[in-house]
């Protein structure tokens, strides 16, 4: 990339931003969402959502086994 086109590219990158703010200047919910704290917010949301899935699959997971294995011994102890 030439230094030519990245000044072309940086002008044009700026004049969308601008045309973004203009249209959104009064709307406190844009702002909100292009802020620091909503960023760490849908983060957190992202990876509790993970974390609980994650969880319910291995308690699930764990569950099964367990069944399992009351079933084997209630097999052995019945001596079949």
């Amino acid at each position: 990339m030439t230094k030519h086109d990245y000044f072309e590219q940086d002008k044009l990158l700026n004049k969308a931003i601008d045309r973004i703010m203009l249209t959104h200047r009064n709307t406190k919910l844009f702002l909100f969402f292009m802020s620091g704290p909503c960023l760490l917010l849908l983060m957190t949301i992202k990876y509790s959502i993970k974390f609980i899935l994650i969880y319910f699959l291995y308690k699930k997971k764990k569950n099964k086994g367990e069944i399992e294995e009351d079933k084997e011994v209630a097999v052995k102890e019945a001596g079949l």
